[in-house]
Parts: structure tokens; C-alpha cells; sequence
């Protein structure tokens, strides 16, 4: 099998990165990226990975925000749980200096 061969079907059959391919093949990954673009389907392939890659980085942009709004609201109910308690242990301490 070609190193022609081997490209195409490492990179359409098995997805693989042309980074992925030149250390499997053992060439450059300019030489990958050079027989790729020979190639007409590449194109319309490489611009569905683009939008795929894209669509993931959005999700995982999305998900890190809520994740972090979540640790903050976690945090902020930690310290008003807290503040509650002391307020609760002064209004006591407070009574008891009036009362007696």
C-alpha cells in the first residue's frame, strides 16, 4: 500500500489527525498535509472537522462557565451559611448581656 493509500485512509476511515498519520507513516506532517490537499475531498471533509472542532470548543466553553457560576453559588451558600450562624450566636450572646 502507498503512502497515497495509507493518508487516505488513515485520515477519511479512521479520522485521524495528519499529525497522527505522519508519525504512523513516518513523514512529515507537511508531506501529509501536502497529499491531503491533492486530494478533492479533503476540502469538504477538513471544513466538517473545522465545524465539529468548533462546535465542541463551544459546548466545552459553555459547560467550564456553568461549572464555574455553580462553584461560585456553592461558595456564596457556604459563606452566607456562615454569617447566619454568627449572626445567630451574636443576637444569643447580645440577649444575654441585656437580660442579665
Amino acid at each position: 500500500m502507498s503512502n497515497y493509500e495509507k493518508i487516505k485512509t488513515l485520515y477519511f476511515s479512521e479520522d485521524k489527525t495528519q499529525i497522527e498519520i505522519a508519525k504512523i507513516i513516518g513523514v512529515s506532517s507537511q508531506y501529509v498535509s501536502k497529499v491531503l490537499r491533492s486530494m478533492p475531498e479533503y476540502y469538504k471533509v477538513n471544513k466538517d472537522r473545522r465545524y465539529d472542532r468548533q462546535l465542541r470548543y463551544k459546548a466545552n466553553k459553555i459547560k467550564a462557565i456553568w461549572d464555574k457560576r455553580k462553584q461560585i453559588k456553592m461558595q456564596d451558600e457556604a459563606i452566607f451559611g456562615y454569617l447566619k450562624l454568627k449572626q445567630a450566636q451574636n443576637a444569643i450572646e447580645m440577649s444575654k448581656r441585656y437580660v442579665g
